[in-house]
């Protein structure tokens, strides 16, 4: 049988490194997956040896392959052995996995990566401590909450999926992010349908999971989306959430393990009206920040040094 034909190359777009319109973004290491208005997947990646504020990015590729069906739900781990690992929901609520190695790609696992159920609603990841491989959470159908990890052994295996406890109002939960902590801990935050932020935190990789926070964390305001990413410097993490107006607003750990910012008022860093929103640490210390826009274009910003300011958005607004 004849090879299917290879893509075709993606449209140049209006967007950050001339993204297509997209509709779901998910940043993880050096690179960032994007689901276009199309439905096809797309990906990027940062070329080795960027440094400080003149980061260098290939260009789009879509991503194709036969086996897997439409996704509409995307996240990215970059984990401590040096590969990626993504995951997908599909469009029949079915999750799938493929693992990046530095010298090639695997195929994509599924349906059902690990036993999962199907009816999968949104799913977060997050890397865990040195040497403790990534935990990945889900929501189901009846919108609470299930959990596993990666297990420290020679072939990386995966721990059976565990129910996590509901919040205090026992809430269904929407949207769920999570980050490492500079320094080893692990923090998870979630949004549940009245719009109040929840979270919980472990401060290793093998230790004990907090109970979860009063409802509104840190005084957040009314949120209908998160996300977050480790900070490296002196900082602990940051997350970012969007307003029910689509204002873009953030609060930062100061420092590692002590208290937080408190959350920024008006838009951060003059950002516009936004629906989506993902953010990831580069292996070189910086962090990247991308939001999709009302009109469905993707922009970015970077840090300019390890734990440092930020520079401008981009494309220009």
């Amino acid at each position: 049988m004849a090879n299917p034909p290879p893509p075709p190359p993606p449209t140049q777009g209006p967007g950050w490194q001339g993204a297509p319109p997209v509709t779901k973004i998910s940043g993880a290491g050096p690179r960032l997956w994007a689901i276009a208005t199309s439905n096809d997947l797309y990906r990027i990646s940062e070329r080795q040896g960027s440094r400080g504020g003149g980061f260098t990015w290939d260009a789009w590729n879509i991503y194709r392959d036969l086996s897997l069906p439409p996704v509409f739900e995307i996240a990215d781990a970059f984990q401590w052995s040096g590969y990626v690992q993504s995951w997908v929901v599909d469009t029949r609520r079915q999750l799938w996995s493929l693992r990046t190695f530095l010298d090639g790609t695997t195929s994509w696992k599924g349906p059902n990566w690990n036993n999962a159920p199907r009816g999968l609603e949104g799913i977060a990841t997050s890397q865990q401590g040195a040497g403790g491989g990534a935990a990945l959470w889900a929501i189901t159908e009846d919108s609470s909450l299930i959990y596993c990890f990666e297990l420290n052994t020679p072939d990386p295996m995966w721990s059976q999926w565990q129910t996590w406890p509901a919040t205090p109002q026992n809430s269904k939960l929407v949207e769920i992010t999570a980050a490492r902590q500079n320094g080893g801990g692990v923090q998870f935050w979630a949004l549940d349908t009245d719009q109040q932020l929840w979270s919980r935190s472990r401060a290793s990789p093998t230790g004990d999971w907090s109970s979860w926070s009063p409802p509104n964390w840190e005084g957040a305001p009314s949120l209908i989306n998160i996300a977050a990413c480790e900070q490296a410097g002196t900082r602990g993490e940051q997350l970012w959430g969007i307003t029910e107006d689509y204002s873009l607003v953030s609060n930062f750990q100061v420092s590692v393990g002590n208290g937080w910012s408190g959350w920024s008022t008006g838009t951060w860093l003059n950002a516009p009206p936004v629906k989506e929103i993902t953010a990831c640490l580069a292996p070189y210390g910086c962090a990247h920040l991308w939001a999709v826009t009302l009109e469905q274009k993707l922009i970015g910003i970077s840090q300019l040094a390890p734990g440092g300011g930020w520079g401008s958005w981009s494309p220009p607004r």
